[in-house]
């Protein structure tokens, strides 16, 4: 696959100046903070590193190689996918590593990126695309499913910065990220936190972020190829907007979902789902439990979440709908939904 230039993308009069004097200063916090995590990025690294050799010049060609879709051949070389997917990952898909620690996330009408402090930032776009690249890794033609590219410490730095530097409030966050959130958040000194940046925000796009093949110097990036990204683990939830236990539910669901949901400890559900439960599973049991709603003849819907859980409606992979016999007294039956969204991030200062 072959890079094309960038698109035109307005930045305003703000525009950061990359001069060396930027540059080094990025490096220098760049150092610092390398230093603050010790031997966990460098294991993380040598992890990512391990699982996403590629040839950086061109996409696979002929029969799909090892670890792309398919078997493992003996000796071969992994290739990760090289374009995008909406809902599971193909059988054998090499995996992208596992979760990594979140360092910035932003919302904005047609993108949302998502960088970790490993330097992978990912991206899933709606609707058009400008960039020729993109489009070439797009799952479809208007959305591009998950995608990566690969920042350098530096290139990581440079972001991060810009968001913290040109605040105009720093707002520190408490629990997890908020998905929600209009504006930016970021690890700002030692915690995660909200800033409010002028030209950033959910409802008027954040340019340098969402594009920053179009200020970021050579040196900020590893890899600046759109790749799949190929999730380790899947975060499903489950539940109703009606007063119907959880235990309803599932025992509305295929027995073998049912059975391997229940498996799982539970994880703290977002503000507002006291009717739902989450759980993280693996890719291989997500996999399954998707399996068992096909073989019991459901279907995937394209419905919106419910209003209490539109936070992931713009992003959600994988989404079914279902009846669920009601309690007496109540109306004959509810609808339930069970949804799909793959873990990518850790928040180790986050609360």
């Amino acid at each position: 696959m072959s890079l094309t230039k960038p698109p035109s993308v307005d930045l305003g009069d703000s525009r950061p100046a990359v001069d060396d004097a930027v540059i080094k200063e990025a490096k220098r916090r760049a150092r610092r903070r390398r230093w603050g995590y010790g031997g966990v990025v460098a294991v993380a690294l040598a992890t990512s590193a391990a699982l996403v050799t590629w040839d950086s010049t061109s996409p696979p060609q002929g029969p799909p190689p090892a670890g792309f879709g398919g078997p493992p051949v003996e000796g071969a070389v992994p290739i990760p996918l090289p374009a995008g997917f909406i809902g599971l990952p193909p059988e054998g898909a090499v995996p992208s590593g596992p979760p990594g620690d979140l360092e910035i996330q932003v919302k904005t009408p047609g993108k949302r990126v998502w960088v970790l402090a490993d330097g992978r930032m990912i991206t899933w776009r709606n609707g058009p695309a400008t960039d020729a690249a993109d489009i070439a890794a797009a799952a479809t033609p208007t959305a591009s499913g998950y995608l990566e590219q690969h920042l350098t410490p530096e290139g990581v730095e440079l972001l991060r910065s810009y968001l913290v530097d040109s605040a105009t409030t720093i707002t520190p966050s408490s629990g997890p990220p908020r998905f929600e959130s209009a504006d930016p958040q970021v690890i700002a000194g030692t915690h995660l936190a909200t800033v409010s940046v002028p030209g950033c925000h959910s409802s008027e796009g954040c340019p340098r972020v969402t594009h920053p093949e179009t200020w970021l110097p050579d040196s900020a990036w590893s890899d600046r190829q759109y790749r799949a990204y190929v999730p380790t683990e899947f975060d499903i939830c489950y539940g109703t907007k009606e007063s119907v236990p959880v235990q309803q539910v599932l025992a509305a669901m295929p027995p073998a979902a049912s059975k391997l949901l229940t498996q799982q400890q539970l994880v703290p559900e977002p503000t507002g789902w006291a009717l739902w439960e989450c759980v993280i599973i693996s890719t291989a049991d997500a996999r399954a439990v998707d399996q068992s709603f096909q073989d019991a003849g459901f279907q995937h819907s394209d419905r919106e979440p419910p209003d209490a859980i539109n936070i992931i409606k713009d992003t959600q992979v994988l989404h079914y709908v279902f009846d669920v016999p009601s309690g007496a007294g109540q109306t004959p039956t509810v609808e339930a939904d069970v949804m799909f969204q793959p873990v990518f991030a850790t928040c180790s200062r986050c609360g």
